[in-house]
């Protein structure tokens, strides 16, 4: 009996077997052939590769394959996100458009008003007593209406009225200016020879001691005192230059 069961045992040994890998049980099949060199028989499959990324040439040659997601689905938390830090603006507030004067004051660009701009026209020069006298007086406002603006804040020199106009040298040639488009041209510093245009000491000259840009203090041009003093205070804006002594 022993020797009937070996020989059965070697019988089945001689035949094609087939190996179940997840169980290790060997399975008798006597219909199967023997299995050809480099094959193997599984019941699962290998997983695929990974699908390559966008924008590399294996996804321009295989185009089938799934690409991953860009945006990742998860949120990142926000403490390792990069935020973009605010613009500081001025410490100091801008005004309001409507709040901004019109005036050229207000441009940093624009030219510093002259000293004396405020000033009357010199209609007081009809007056006798300032004939031969050599006044500084400036152009202002003269564009468009006065040879186009050409002698615009240029100062000249005092050479008689005609009419409604004065006559007034530049270099070397003499206009006849309208009194709208004169000033009389104020001190700046002490030691300036200036003329009062007002009374009660219209007509005289003085030479200014002490300096103020409301009041100046003057001496008269025609004393004889050694050491000068201030004779009277007048206003600056009652003062005329004299034409040596103007600085523009």
């Amino acid at each position: 009996m022993q020797e009937v069961q070996s020989e059965c045992f070697t019988a089945r040994l001689q035949r094609p077997q087939v190996f179940d890998i997840i169980s290790l049980k060997i399975i008798a099949n006597e219909s199967l052939q023997p299995p050809r060199p480099r094959e193997l028989l599984t019941d699962f499959t290998y997983p695929l590769k990974p699908a390559p990324p966008p924008g590399t040439l294996a996804s321009f040659l295989f185009p089938g394959y799934p690409l991953p997601d860009t945006q990742p689905s998860v949120p990142y938390p926000a403490a390792f996100l990069v935020q973009t830090p605010a613009i500081a603006g001025p410490s100091t507030p801008l005004p309001n458009s409507e709040d901004i004067p019109t005036t050229p004051a207000w441009n940093p660009s624009s030219r510093t008003p002259c000293c004396g701009n405020d000033a009357t026209s010199p209609y007081w020069l009809r007056d006798d007593c300032f004939t031969n006298m050599r006044l500084s007086l400036r152009l202002i406002n003269t564009n468009p209406n006065f040879h186009r603006g050409e002698h615009k804040d240029k100062c000249g020199v005092f050479k008689g009225v005609v009419g409604d106009a004065v006559k007034v040298q530049l270099g070397f040639k003499i206009l006849e200016v309208p009194f709208p488009y004169l000033i009389p041209e104020r001190p700046e510093c002490k030691s300036q020879v200036v003329i009062t245009f007002t009374s009660p000491h219209k007509g005289s000259q003085f030479r200014i001691k002490e300096f103020g840009e409301d009041f100046c203090g003057c001496s008269i041009l025609k004393s004889t005192m050694l050491l000068r003093k201030v004779d009277v205070k007048i206003a600056t804006n009652q003062l005329v230059v004299t034409a040596r002594d103007s600085r523009r």
